[in-house]
C-alpha cells in the first residue's frame, strides 16, 4: 500500500468521525478551511463531494527598493555630473548649446551643501540644486537618470524641494527653465507653478516661475 492511499484511509477514517460528529448536532451542511502546497487535499476533498466555494490567492511582495533624498557628498560628484549630463543633452540640438546646468560645476555646489540626491536601494537617480536666498528658495537645477524617468523620482524631488522651503522659512519658491523646454513649463504650471516672466539670463532666454507655499 502506497503512502498515500494509507494517508487518504486514514484521512477519511477522521472526516467520517468529523462528519458523523456533526450529523449528531443537527448540521445540514460543512465548511472547512485548509491550507496546503500541492493538489493532494483538493483531490481528497473533491472525490468525497465537498465542492470549493471560495479560492484564496496570496500574493507576496517583494521587498521594496528602499528610496531616500539626502544631501550630497563629495564622492557623489561623479554621478551628480553624469546624471545632469544624460538627463539634458537631448537639449542641445534644440537649443544650439549645451544648457546651464551641463556647465555648472558641481563639486563646487556640493561643497556649498547645496546638491541633494535621491537613491534607489542605494543608487543615485537623480539631483536637485537649491540656492537659499532672501525671500524665497530657488530651485537651480533638477535632474533624473534617464533611465529612471517617469517612475516619480521627479516628482519625489519636486516634493522635498517645496517641503525644504517650508522647513527654512520661506513661503515661495521659485525656478526658471528654458523657453524652448516648453514640456517643463506645462509640468510645473500643473503642479501650481506661475510664469512671473521671461528674459535673457546668463545668456539663456528663460522662463521665471513661483510657487507660494502654505505649511
Amino acid at each position: 500500500m502506497q503512502a498515500d492511499e494509507r494517508s487518504g484511509e486514514a484521512g477519511q477514517a477522521l472526516l467520517d468521525v468529523a462528519l458523523d460528529w456533526c450529523r449528531g448536532h443537527g448540521a445540514n451542511e460543512v465548511s472547512l478551511d485548509r491550507i496546503w502546497p500541492n493538489d493532494l487535499a483538493r483531490r481528497f476533498y473533491e472525490n468525497r463531494r465537498f465542492r470549493p466555494l471560495l479560492v484564496t490567492y496570496v500574493l507576496q511582495f517583494e521587498p521594496k527598493d528602499e528610496i531616500r533624498i539626502r544631501s550630497a557628498e563629495t564622492a557623489d560628484v561623479p554621478a551628480v555630473e553624469q546624471i545632469v549630463h544624460d538627463a539634458y543633452q537631448h537639449y542641445i540640438a534644440r537649443m544650439g548649446r549645451p544648457p546651464g546646468p551641463m556647465l555648472d560645476d558641481y563639486a563646487a555646489r556640493v561643497s556649498e551643501c547645496v546638491v541633494w540626491v535621491i537613491e534607489e536601494a542605494g543608487t543615485i537617480v537623480g539631483i536637485l540644486v537649491l540656492f537659499p536666498q532672501s525671500d524665497h528658495l530657488l530651485l537651480d537645477n533638477i535632474a533624473v537618470n534617464p533611465s529612471h524617468q517617469h517612475l516619480g523620482f521627479g516628482r519625489q524631488l519636486l516634493e522635498f524641494a517645496e517641503a525644504e522651503a517650508l522647513r527654512q522659512g520661506y513661503g515661495e519658491i521659485r525656478l526658471y527653465t528654458h523657453q524652448t523646454m516648453t514640456e517643463n513649463q506645462r509640468l510645473y504650471a500643473a503642479i501650481g507653478y506661475e510664469e512671473t516672466g521671461r528674459g535673457t539670463e546668463a545668456g539663456y532666454e528663460r522662463v521665471f516661475m513661483r510657487k507660494r507655499l502654505t505649511g
